[in-house]
């Protein structure tokens, strides 16, 4: 068991008119305003407490992405950074963080305002939830009503018992809330991991000038010749010359929908100018 440390809500601060207090337990990676708790994915967690180290400093992408996705040998693209920091500010918003927590500096990077959220040290989210009304009951009298000429009145014995009863009370609804807020959180991270991945783009063919490269996540059985003939057939019909964007890395390959980016450069780099292309049905003549 974890020996109990009591918090420092000292650091307050004020969102629209009312004192609130951001807590973030780094280890769990759980937010927590309040009563309101919310917890981050894998990316999001390592991410913030980066952010939160460096409060009030310039964080780049390349070192954003570093943090969040290590050296893995994974392309993460540009779309990919936007969808989890969108994610990160949408955690922030639901704890009561103002809009501008967290901030985009064009390409340069991201600053998180100082001040705003606590790193606490704690892994145990629930403890503070629970102390308080542990805390007060250490107040009561527990000594044992005196007998014969100490005896204490009949009405104070009974608002004594109401009083403890009240009390019990309180634990309850504590222990209650801290148990559902924990089931909430656990369902919120099972679906983070469900509706998160990382995507690895593998190159196939070079065919008419273009490199072409698909997700691991695309099963094998599909037919990549054929998604290859629909976006040549499309890309061409646009005008979108292959000497402008060589590189194709195509993302889902799902019923009659292809998902595919149509790069400049490498989609892992800065300069990758990409266009986020959805070709919907077959090649129509």
């Amino acid at each position: 068991m974890h020996p109990r440390r009591r918090m420092d809500y000292n650091a307050a601060i004020r969102v629209e008119g009312k004192n609130m207090t951001i807590l973030f337990y780094y280890k769990a990676g759980v937010l927590r305003s309040g009563t309101s708790t919310l917890e981050l994915s894998k990316q999001n967690k390592l991410g913030l407490e980066h952010f939160c180290r460096k409060a009030g400093m310039l964080v780049t992408k390349d070192e954003f992405v570093q943090i969040c996705w290590g050296n893995k040998g994974v392309i993460v693209s540009d779309n990919t950074v936007r969808q989890s920091l969108f994610r990160l500010r949408s955690s922030l918003s639901e704890v009561g963080a103002p809009d501008d927590t967290l901030i985009t500096q064009g390409r340069n990077g991201y600053i998180l305002k100082p001040g705003i959220i606590q790193l606490i040290e704690s892994d145990n989210v629930y403890e503070e939830l629970i102390a308080p009304a542990i805390s007060n009951d250490d107040t009561v009298d527990d000594t044992v009503p005196g007998t014969e000429d100490t005896a204490q009145p009949a009405g104070e014995i009974q608002s004594l018992d109401k009083h403890q009863g009240k009390k019990r009370n309180v634990m309850f609804y504590s222990l209650s809330g801290a148990a559902f807020a924990f089931l909430f959180v656990t369902g919120l991270y099972f679906r983070f991991l469900f509706f998160t991945h990382d995507i690895t783009f593998i190159h196939y063919k070079d065919d008419a000038g273009r490199s072409f490269f698909f997700s691991d996540t695309i099963d094998e059985a599909k037919n990549k010749e054929n998604a290859i003939k629909r976006i040549s057939y499309w890309l061409d019909r646009n005008n979108l010359a292959a000497s402008d964007r060589p590189l194709i890395y195509i993302s889902a390959d799902w019923r009659d929908t292809l998902s595919f980016f149509s790069c400049k450069n490498d989609i892992a780099q800065r300069a990758s100018d990409c266009l986020s292309i959805n070709v919907i049905g077959d090649n129509k003549k």
